[in-house]
């Protein structure tokens, strides 16, 4: 390899002449210059190659940086980009519980599960042209707020229909209902999010909408799951009390006389009936949560 010096801003290692030594191809920082290419031609003869990266400036400073914060000091887009944040966290947080509500505590298949989430699919899919079309209509802060209105009456029903009880098509209707506001939030924000910037800036301005909206689906999955999880606990701990009543104690007898006269031993079918109803206990305070 020839020694060489040069300001580079990335590195492919590949073997580009097909003779079995890998070589080293350089991309330039100045705009319009080739790459250079540092041929492998003395094989590989535990030789080795010294690198030491300087950094001289921080990315922010260069006039198209990798990730545009300065976009943020424009108030419509640090705006948009919070209701992005809320929006991943409320909505698409919240949606991924009931598929695993389904799997879990209904003993849904996957695929059942997935049934159940397909026609919300579809609503989506005629949702997003059709919004497309209101926004030359409407006002896009109309549009937001149908929407925000339409994913709290949504959440307000799925708190008030989600038991073990619930039906295949009311889990259906129900998802619907989560699914509803997406189209009527995610093209207002995006559209209202690219006002008052440079048109240069839409792509690095899409990639702050999608990362935020992300963070906040991240943020929010992590805080819902935690949250169910000591919900649970706690629901578990307040039924656990009722264990102590009569009532209790007669479905215990109950169910270990029906095991009883199924084929189990006494020590055993009453074993099972504090299984079972154990387990009971435990889906009940899940759905509870």
């Amino acid at each position: 390899m020839k020694a060489s010096e040069s300001k580079g801003m990335g590195v492919v290692l590949a073997d580009f002449d097909n003779d079995g030594w890998t070589d080293i191809a350089i991309a330039i920082n100045n705009r319009g210059d080739f790459p250079e290419l540092l041929r492998n031609d003395g094989g590989n003869a535990n030789q080795w190659l010294e690198v030491l990266l300087i950094g001289t400036k921080s990315n922010r400073d260069e006039k198209d940086p990798i990730v545009d914060v300065r976009l943020f000091k424009n108030s419509n887009f640090a705006s948009i980009n919070v209701m992005f944040f809320a929006f991943g966290f409320l909505l698409l947080s919240g949606v991924v519980l009931l598929p695993l509500f389904l799997q879990t505590l209904m003993g849904y298949t996957a695929y059942i599960a997935g049934l159940v989430l397909s026609l919300a699919a579809f609503l989506l899919l005629f949702l997003m042209p059709l919004v497309g079309r209101l926004t030359t209509k409407f006002q896009a802060r109309h549009l937001l707020a149908f929407g925000w209105i339409t994913m709290a009456v949504g959440m307000y029903i799925s708190s008030k229909r989600l038991d073990l009880l619930i039906s295949f098509s009311a889990a259906t209707w129900m998802r619907v209902w989560q699914f509803l506001p997406v189209a009527f939030l995610m093209v207002p924000l995006t559209m209202a999010g690219y006002i008052g910037l440079p048109s240069e800036k839409a792509s690095a301005a899409a990639g702050l909408m999608n990362f935020m909206r992300n963070i906040g689906m991240s943020v929010g999955t992590s805080a819902v799951t935690t949250l169910v999880v000591r919900r649970s606990q706690y629901h578990q701990s307040v039924l656990a009390e009722y264990t102590r009543s009569g009532r209790f104690q007669a479905a215990i007898e109950a169910m270990t006389a029906r095991l009883s006269h199924a084929g189990f031993s006494e020590h055993d079918a009453h074993r099972q009936a504090l299984g079972r109803l154990h387990g009971m206990l435990q889906r009940q305070a899940s759905a509870l949560s």
